[in-house]
């Protein structure tokens, strides 16, 4: 379930900033060579410089600054595409390559607030896999990563942008669903799970059907208060707990708030 998602962050997070540090370092550096260029040059045009040794000493120290600098300049860019290939795999679910939940934490922020500026409503789907457990001890966890690999894949064509499919761990997903009701809302998860049926993967050990299902909870408000963005995501979560109880006509009665 949602509520134990968010573990396992701080390391990927020390590893970025020192990354950052390293590239402030090389910043500095560069500005400082970029100075040391400039002042050569002016001494140059102060100090007069005749003769054939005093001549090629500037040459070399200019030369050796400039290949200094364009090296330093030429770090600075190799640790900057690093850092944003360390946001980007930060940032995505390392086995079905959609956004995780890390991605959420901020992409739901941003997207809670600009609902409510627009005073518009926001839809959270949480969707799980049905008996996925039993799926994996029957295939194996090879077959049940190929699984969740080709269920991402449907969900992610099934939404477009500004909606977004994260993979939260294990057999779930969340989807955020901007300018969405709940009824529209409600009408693209019976979509997605219909898309999942059709992929036709075979689950013999499912309680519910011979082929791989899904379940989900569903939760629509329009943003207000940005402390109550986690309530939304909660209720939620709430919902698919009593649908996986079976208790449909609480989830249809209570779902929107």
């Amino acid at each position: 379930m949602v509520r134990n998602a968010g573990k396992g962050v701080t390391g990927g997070l020390s590893m970025k900033k020192l990354k950052e540090k390293k590239s402030a370092k090389y910043f500095y550096i560069l500005i400082f060579l970029i100075a040391v260029v400039v002042v050569i040059d002016i001494s140059a045009l102060f100090f007069e410089v005749d003769s054939i040794p005093q001549r090629m000493l500037y040459t070399v120290m200019h030369t050796a600054l400039i290949v200094t600098l364009v090296l330093a300049y030429r770090n600075v860019c190799l640790l900057q595409k690093r850092n944003e290939k360390l946001k980007e795999l930060s940032y995505t679910d390392g086995l079905t390559g959609i956004p995780n939940r890390r991605f959420f934490d901020v992409y739901y922020t941003e997207t809670w607030k600009e609902m409510a500026e627009e005073n518009q409503p926001l839809t959270i789907m949480i969707l799980d896999l049905d008996y996925f457990k039993s799926y994996n001890d029957t295939y194996g966890h090879l077959a049940g990563d190929d699984c969740l690999k080709t269920v991402a894949r449907t969900l992610e064509a099934a939404i477009d942008y500004p909606g977004m499919v994260f993979r939260f761990g294990g057999e779930e997903f969340v989807i955020i669903l901007p300018r969405t009701s709940y009824a529209d809302g409600q009408k693209m998860a019976e979509e997605l799970k219909n898309n999942i049926n059709k992929l036709g993967i075979v689950h013999e050990n499912s309680l519910k059907s011979p082929y791989l299902t899904a379940s989900h909870g569903l939760a629509s408000a329009t943003p207000y208060n940005e402390e109550e963005a986690k309530d939304l995501l909660q209720l939620a979560d709430d919902m698919l707990y009593e649908v996986k109880r079976g208790r449909t006509d609480l989830v249809n009665s209570q779902a929107v708030q």
